[in-house]
């Protein structure tokens, strides 16, 4: 025969109890879980639109730049129109100088619009 290596001595009531208290605080930790993940996603899209919404309003305010450049790229080809005797170099220099800052001005805001448009998911492992 193979000695007992515990004995329980205690009475079953209390042994029911302390198995009752330790579901309780299991279930109590899974909800405690859950409802911090909620909480945690629920902060993530929160930040997630406040993000995509300034990245839109850059987005527009960067395209309204752009028509502000090509009316000024506009203006800078009748400059050289209206007056021969303005220095070509200089002209030309003007323009380059605008039509890069058109270039930049334009990519950023198709950036920034394409950010705010696109699909972003939460995933548990990544967000801890």
């Amino acid at each position: 025969m193979k000695p007992l290596r515990t004995v329980n001595f205690e009475p079953k009531r209390i042994r029911k109890a302390k198995r009752k208290a330790l579901v309780r605080g299991y279930v109590a930790n899974k909800v405690a879980d859950v409802r911090t993940e909620m909480q945690d996603r629920a902060e993530f899209f929160r930040n997630l639109r406040i993000m995509k919404m300034q990245r839109r309003k850059i987005a527009a305010e960067m395209a309204f730049l752009a028509d502000d450049l090509r009316a000024l790229q506009r203006e800078v080809a009748s400059v050289e129109r209206r007056h021969p005797t303005v220095d070509l170099k200089l002209v030309d220099e003007t323009h380059d100088l605008v039509r890069d800052a058109l270039k930049a001005a334009s990519v950023a805001a198709d950036e920034y619009f394409a950010f705010s448009r696109q699909r972003i998911y939460y995933i548990k492992e990544l967000a801890a």
